[in-house]
């Protein structure tokens, strides 16, 4: 699952570790050839995407005890758990800004902040059960608006639909 930074300078993707269930999360620098891991304590991950600024990726990991999404910060080799409620695939909508699926339908936002713990987690649907995917959806901002595009499954066809933030409406 590669992912480009934002400024278009590298990628982002999971591999492997050979002989283990286990991956990791590598970054290529597009311009010099170089490849990096990125710093974890998990084992597994799944689907990384950029922080807006590229200095952070995002992935969910699995333990035992739960299934999250994780903010890598590249540099300081930290990370930080940014949801609490089962968040499978995120992408940052502004520097603090987390718009994310879950395995259940819906697509949810929650604010990113420091000291974020279980009991200080807010977050809130924007799209209700129609996004049938934890990850057939995008976002981009055009025009000044924001907006989804997303699948929607119906029992004799899909569709894509697309959510005006604005007008909270969407569309086929």
């Amino acid at each position: 699952y590669p992912r480009w930074s934002h400024d278009g300078s590298k990628i982002a993707f999971l591999s492997p570790i050979a002989k283990q269930h286990a991956d990791k999360i590598f970054i290529l620098n597009i311009k010099n050839k170089n490849l990096s891991i990125v710093t974890s304590p998990f084992t597994v991950h799944n689907r990384p995407t950029w922080s807006l600024d590229d200095q952070a990726i995002l992935a969910s990991v699995t333990t035992d005890d739960y299934r999250d999404i994780h903010l890598f910060d590249i540099k300081t080799k930290t990370n930080q758990r940014v949801t609490f409620n089962g968040g499978r695939y995120g992408m940052m909508i502004s520097e603090s800004e987390l718009l994310y699926s879950k395995n259940s339908r819906g697509l949810w936002q929650t604010t990113l902040k420091s000291g974020l713990d279980k009991h200080s987690f807010k977050a809130m649907k924007v799209v209700d059960e129609k996004l049938s995917s934890a990850y057939a959806w995008t976002y981009r901002y055009k025009n000044n608006q924001p907006e989804i595009f997303f699948k929607e499954s119906f029992s004799q066809y899909q569709q894509i639909s697309h959510y005006n933030f604005t007008s909270q409406l969407s569309n086929p």
